[in-house]
């Protein structure tokens, strides 16, 4: 419970951060309110996995390798998780260059899907290096399978977060929250 509020306080400072305040006037840009309800998105669905911490890393399109920015990133996030305690699941969503894929689409092409699956095959070495840990991956190449919704898995449960919270789909305008060539990872602790 004091995770969840911890979230939401973090959330609504970020939010009046990038809004900013009565004292420091200044127009918001559009990139910059993307990036507020980005972290808005990430920060819900973290809330609802009951996720203790998390990061979002790039890619540079049509690769997998992780760039020194990104291993720093997941080199902090694992870091921080052992001194909050033990570490029980590292949680990997990597999207392939495209958005998540629309109720219609169901999923992208298999050169995307590939593209997503090896993204997550690269975080989860570079996790698993650092630290054994138990690491779950989710292709954001496709949609949960029919077993995975009816059975409400965590694959499941994961996705349908994410596009509650607003994720934007491949049937989406760009003004929607983009996650296309990225990967969130989000960490519980026991």
């Amino acid at each position: 419970m004091f995770l969840k509020k911890y979230l939401v306080a973090l959330e609504f400072a970020a939010l009046i951060a990038v809004v900013g305040c009565a004292n420091s006037p200044r127009k918001v840009t559009e990139a910059e309110k993307k990036e507020a309800e980005g972290r808005y998105v990430t920060n819900k669905t973290a809330v609802e996995a009951e996720a203790n911490n998390y990061v979002e890393i790039e890619f540079k399109p049509g690769t997998a390798t992780l760039t020194d920015n990104a291993k720093t990133s997941l080199h902090s996030i694992v870091t921080q998780a052992r001194q909050d305690g033990k570490i029980d699941e590292v949680i990997v969503l990597s999207w392939s260059d495209e958005e998540y894929p629309s109720k219609n689409q169901k999923k992208l092409p298999k050169a995307q899907r590939e593209l997503a699956e090896k993204r997550n095959k690269m975080v989860e070495q570079y996790v698993k290096s650092m630290r054994d840990v138990d690491v779950n991956t989710y292709n954001m190449a496709e949609r949960p399978t029919a077993f995975s919704s009816l059975f409400n898995t965590a694959d499941s449960k994961l996705k349908e977060s994410m596009v509650s919270a607003g994720l934007s789909t491949t049937a989406d305008s760009a003004d929607y929250v983009n996650k296309a060539s990225r990967s969130v990872i989000m960490v519980k602790i026991k």
